[in-house]
């Protein structure tokens, strides 16, 4: 039984360390480079890295750079 729990334990630890290592991620547009902050508001990389220089980043695209490139694929 000690056994179950510890190894339901550890799962939980690993997919909490994951949560937050995903949390921490960034988008960045891979078209334009702008960054996306937490409110979902996007800014120029330049303006951002100043406020936040440690931060890590995934890709994405912003909805300005989405209607441009992929007009097909925007409510418009």
């Amino acid at each position: 039984m000690n056994q179950t729990f510890g190894d339901k334990n550890k799962k939980l630890s690993d997919y909490l360390n994951e949560i937050q290592f995903f949390r921490g991620l960034i988008s960045i547009c891979s078209n334009c480079k702008s960054i996306k902050d937490k409110n979902g508001s996007w800014h120029p990389i330049e303006k951002y890295l100043i406020k936040n220089p440690n931060a890590d980043f995934s890709h994405g695209i912003c909805p300005d750079c989405m209607k441009k490139l992929y007009p097909d694929f925007t409510d418009s």
